[in-house]
């Protein structure tokens, strides 16, 4: 059985951003698993989708950034599935004290 490290502070945040985007995609999957032969190879927090396919990644982070070995399973993903998403990353204790949505998301970077 796969181990949850994840906190509440972390799952709220992704709740929240999700509030806060949900009218701006056609869909949007929370930790959708990208798999190669049956493989995980990452599970973002947040995968929004348009018309065209797969449109904004986010990545809502607590502790730690994206690493580098996960930022690279995702980079050779998309290259070899020839798909080119927008990568956020998003502090979650900066979401969490937004009292109300605001008029735009301040990011950690822009991968």
């Amino acid at each position: 059985m796969k181990q949850n490290n994840e906190t509440y502070l972390h799952r709220k945040a992704i709740e929240v951003l999700y509030s806060w985007i949900r009218v701006d995609y056609l869909r949007i999957d929370l930790e959708q698993q990208f798999c190669v032969k049956g493989f995980v190879k990452f599970t973002p927090d947040l995968t929004c989708y348009d018309h065209n396919g797969i449109k904004t990644i986010y990545e809502v982070t607590y502790k730690s950034p994206i690493n580098a070995f996960k930022l690279a399973k995702m980079q050779l993903y998309f290259w070899n599935h020839n798909i080119t998403p927008l990568v956020y990353e998003i502090d979650a204790e900066w979401i969490l004290k937004c009292v109300n949505k605001p008029d735009k998301l301040k990011l950690i970077r822009m991968i």
